[in-house]
């Protein structure tokens, strides 16, 4: 592909993987703080190490993948814990998320041995499919 053309397409899976990130911590609010990480540190899992395609893809194992992730969002956690401040306090907390997915996202690829490119289009079906079952929980909310 054209370097402007990939760059784009970089951009938007980096977006879709930012609103993922905020979606999942919004939905993660909890009482506390360490809850908060659990449950952050769980949603990914469900997201990414219960996602077939995503494992296939990314040539990795469902235990590996689960401790890349815990260790991922500890790695990232004082993102992760602003975020929850933030949004206790009422804040925005989208500049936060952002921090958070990006640390996140490296740290998982690393952790998983996925060069960044391979990484994002690994995540794009689970963060796509992801994205769908929240709209669908939304939706059913509000029925």
């Amino acid at each position: 592909l054209h370097l402007s053309i990939r760059r784009q397409r970089q951009m938007c899976i980096r977006d879709r993987l930012r609103l993922a990130a905020l979606l999942v911590m919004l939905v993660s609010h909890n009482a506390s703080a360490q809850s908060f990480l659990d449950s952050l540190a769980e949603k990914y899992s469900d997201m990414f190490c219960e996602h077939e395609g995503f494992l296939e893809c990314a040539a990795a194992k469902k235990g590996e993948c689960v401790s890349a992730i815990e260790r991922s969002v500890q790695h990232c956690d004082e993102f992760a814990l602003q975020i929850y401040e933030e949004t206790e306090a009422g804040e925005d907390s989208r500049p936060s998320g952002e921090s958070f997915a990006d640390c996140f996202s490296t740290t998982f690829a690393n952790g998983i041995d996925l060069e960044e490119e391979k990484f994002d289009s690994c995540s794009f079906p689970a963060l796509r499919d992801h994205q769908n079952e929240l709209r669908e929980k939304l939706r059913s909310k509000r029925s």
